[in-house]
């Protein structure tokens, strides 16, 4: 945990920094404190967030 952060907030910060800007962001299920993270920062950026509220499996298509 020390290369992320100490609480699970301080880990979704650091993981928050990938969101961009004015674009969609899923994400699967979260404690609590990592989730308002995520939406905290996904609003500072005017991006919109969708959580599923569980587990999500995803295939990549190309």
């Amino acid at each position: 945990m020390d290369k992320l952060g100490n609480s699970l907030e301080e880990i979704a910060r650091e993981k928050g920094g990938i969101i961009k800007p004015e674009r969609i962001v899923i994400s699967s299920k979260q404690y609590k404190e990592a989730q308002n993270e995520i939406k905290r920062i996904a609003d500072e950026k005017n991006s919109l967030i969708y959580s599923s509220g569980k587990e999500i499996n995803y295939e990549i298509v190309m």
